[in-house]
């Protein structure tokens, strides 16, 4: 049982590593440098010319907590057959899933620690409170590992079907990710109409793939709520950052992932075989895609610089260049990812 288990770990890891190359490519790791850099000399001078008082420090460890404890999932590797070939091995994999509960930790406790780092010289705590803060989070992941383990052991036996099911959501949620970066195999996408949403559906269909592009935008896989959450965050993000530049550097990274997640819409009929026989365009294909993403863009664009006119209005004409300015990047970036990819094939 150590070996199957020991197996699967390792081929879980090398298929993570295989896709983070995919998400760490050259643009975006370009983009993380710059933006690190950026806000890294925003929070040195923040740390020089101001400081935080004892309800700000407060909220600032609640959010951070949040954040940690958010990070991580308890791993348990069952596939759909082990409910047949390893029910009667069901105590060792119960052993097998009690030893997970370290592993587990140490992407949370990374990324508590990560920041806790960061938030220390705008806290300005004492060193062992720090210590404390950081063992309470991993003391309340585990138990929070530990209840939903209890969980999956309440019938007095191991539910396989509730653990099988955790377990296929947890990798989906981690490949749904890959897939804004990269094609992704064996990820399955569910279908789920929203009527109230059918009033944005093209009432005239000019081509083949407009329509499906924009019904496959509403309905199938999570494009929808990732863009709303993109979005959301841009916007959360323009009102809470103080720093103008700051505050524009954070939506235009949020605008950059979401471009990511809108081109993976190409992919989504590319195994229909009737879209194949059917004698449809290459051109025309790309054609929709970029105007249903410049749409989708021009919407986000719209909304941020309502945003950031708000928070500094004197700044306004900075936000209309930022909004000209992303949507002319946009235009030209889908346009040489589509035909980069149209070439590979």
């Amino acid at each position: 049982m150590d070996k199957i288990f020991q197996k699967r770990r390792q081929s879980y890891y090398a298929q993570q590593l295989k896709y983070l190359r995919y998400v760490f490519n050259d643009h975006f790791v370009l983009f993380i440098v710059i933006a690190a850099g950026a806000l890294g000399v925003g929070y040195a001078r923040f740390l020089q010319h101001s400081s935080l008082n004892f309800l700000e420090k407060l909220l600032v460890v609640m959010i951070l907590s949040v954040l940690g404890l958010f990070v991580g999932h308890l791993a348990t590797f069952l596939e759909e057959a082990d409910s047949v070939f390893l029910l009667a091995k069901e105590d060792e994999v119960v052993r097998q899933l009690r030893q997970m509960l370290p592993q587990s930790l140490i992407l949370p406790g990374f990324v508590s620690l990560l920041l806790i780092g960061i938030a220390a010289p705008a806290l300005k705590f004492f060193w062992p409170i720090y210590l404390i803060w950081f063992f309470v989070l991993l003391a309340v992941k585990v138990g929070l590992y530990v209840y939903q383990l209890r969980q999956f052991l309440s019938a007095g036996s191991l539910d396989w079907f509730s653990v099988i099911h955790y377990e296929e959501n947890r990798q989906a949620r981690l490949l749904k990710i890959y897939a804004l970066f990269t094609n992704v195999k064996g990820l399955v996408t569910g279908s789920k109409r929203r009527k109230y949403l059918d009033f944005l559906l093209p009432k005239k269909v000019g081509g083949s793939y407009g329509y499906l592009y924009s019904r496959t935008f509403l309905r199938t896989g999570d494009y929808l709520g990732l863009t709303l959450r993109l979005a959301f965050l841009a916007l959360i993000g323009s009102l809470v950052i103080p720093n103008f530049t700051m505050a524009i550097l954070f939506a235009t990274l949020m605008n950059y992932l979401l471009i990511f997640q809108l081109l993976a819409l190409r992919e989504a009929y590319q195994y229909q075989p009737l879209l194949r026989i059917y004698p449809t365009d290459e051109n025309e294909k790309r054609s929709s895609l970029q105007q249903l993403i410049l749409k989708i863009m021009l919407i986000v664009v719209i909304l941020e610089v309502i945003v950031l006119s708000v928070v500094s209005w004197r700044q306004a004409l900075y936000a209309v260049i930022f909004a000209v300015v992303t949507l002319v990047l946009s235009a030209l970036y889908v346009r040489y990812r589509l035909r980069e990819k149209s070439k590979k094939k």
